[in-house]
């Protein structure tokens, strides 16, 4: 019963991760249109940016979430030595770290009230981090796993962005 959950538990939080990312992506949505204050205005609605913003890091945050959706699947048919030496004790840190990110989209308000230098900011380096651990899971192909595990054969990546970094999926 114990491996079931263990195998399960990333696909579990994935499932429930993306569907509350949707309904806070629909929340967004929905919160994008507002009434043009102008009278002499042809059009009665715009476009709230902050909105725009926020619509587009979620959405982007679902991209990423269904992008890794194979490896989470597959996790638990994963080669290796997972669990045996106490490595599924990285997979319940990572799921921890996704609800909370999930969470703080979930409950947490804006503190912004407008569109601003530090949210653009914030949204490229979301952008770039995401790129950063797609290119890293991509360099490692089969081998790449939520798990940390060993798996006989697996030589040291020195290429890509492992020319610069140790764990860029990590960094990403």
């Amino acid at each position: 019963m114990s491996s079931l959950i263990n195998r399960r538990f990333p696909a579990v939080l994935l499932v429930a991760g993306i569907t509350a990312l949707a309904c806070v992506l629909a929340r967004e949505l929905a919160a994008l249109p507002v009434p043009v204050a102008d009278p002499g205005e042809s059009r009665t609605f715009g476009v709230d940016g902050l909105a725009l913003v926020r619509a587009t890091m979620v959405a982007g945050y679902l991209l990423w979430l269904v992008l890794e959706a194979r490896i989470t699947f597959a996790d638990g048919r994963s080669p290796g030595t997972g669990g045996r030496d106490g490595s599924d004790a990285t997979v319940y840190v990572y799921g921890l770290a996704r609800v909370l990110t999930v969470g703080a989209a979930v409950c947490a308000g804006s503190y912004w009230t407008g569109v601003t230098p530090a949210v653009l900011a914030g949204g490229a380096v979301f952008a770039c981090g995401v790129t950063l651990r797609l290119a890293a899971v991509r360099r490692l192909g089969r081998l790449y796993s939520h798990r940390v595990r060993l798996v006989a054969d697996h030589p040291i990546v020195r290429s890509g962005c492992y020319r610069f970094v140790r764990h860029p999926a990590y960094l990403g």
